[in-house]
């Protein structure tokens, strides 16, 4: 079998030579009658087809964490956002400690005496009670306004008050049943002065309240007035 085999290759040995031969032959007896040098290359051959692709290689081992950059510069400011929607209810909370006591306040009176007089005219008659004229308020009429006194009438705590314009030397006192409370003075020469007072006063049933002016200093003018309102009952 082997010698069969090589008397094959042989036989197909020897063809090739010869075939070889005469190619060369050729070539040279061409060459010499076209006088082209034997170095010159010939034309470039038509590019070869496409390698088989290779195989993926490996990937590298992890490298190690770089170091951390410089911060960038901050961006612009987005737009606002719309408004979310309203959460949920929390639970009720849990009772607080008692607040510290407000201050009493005032109790308005369930009953009401009040009055507000204007003079009117100048100079009263001095050492008793200076007699009013024009009356502004005096609807429970406990002001007597021919005589120029309040009596009480509801048992309480009151506030009265007097504003007088005088002229020259003048005095005027604040009575209480004859007894005096308040009073203002002015001395001068040739000048109106304003004198005012006022003061709260508790008083019992039928207590007596008026205004007086002084035998020699009886400068009181017709722009002066005197009020009286009760605050709370007792």
């Amino acid at each position: 079998m082997m010698m069969l085999r090589l008397l094959q290759s042989h036989s197909l040995f020897w063809p090739g030579i010869w075939s070889l031969t005469i190619f060369l032959v050729r070539a040279e007896d061409t060459q010499e009658r076209n006088h082209f040098p034997c170095c010159v290359p010939g034309p470039q051959g038509p590019p070869g087809l496409n390698g088989n692709p290779g195989h993926n290689g490996y990937n590298g081992e992890k490298g190690n964490q770089g170091q951390q950059g410089a911060p960038g510069a901050p961006g612009a400011p987005g737009l606002p956002a719309a408004p979310g929607k309203l959460g949920p209810i929390g639970p009720k909370g849990e009772k607080g400690e008692p607040g510290v006591p407000g201050l009493p306040g005032i109790c308005q009176p369930q009953q009401k005496s009040a009055f507000a007089a204007h003079l009117g005219k100048n100079y009263p008659s001095p050492n008793q009670p200076i007699v009013f004229h024009n009356i502004f308020y005096n609807e429970q009429r406990h002001f007597d306004a021919a005589s120029g006194i309040f009596t009480c009438q509801i048992p309480g705590v009151y506030f009265f008050g007097y504003n007088m314009e005088a002229y020259k030397n003048s005095k005027v006192l604040l009575m209480k049943n004859g007894v005096e409370v308040i009073g203002s003075y002015q001395i001068t020469s040739n000048a109106y002065e304003n004198m005012s007072g006022s003061t709260i006063l508790k008083l019992e049933n039928q207590d007596r309240v008026y205004l007086v002016t002084g035998q020699d200093f009886n400068g009181v003018t017709h722009t002066s007035y005197f009020l009286g309102y009760l605050l709370f009952e007792s």
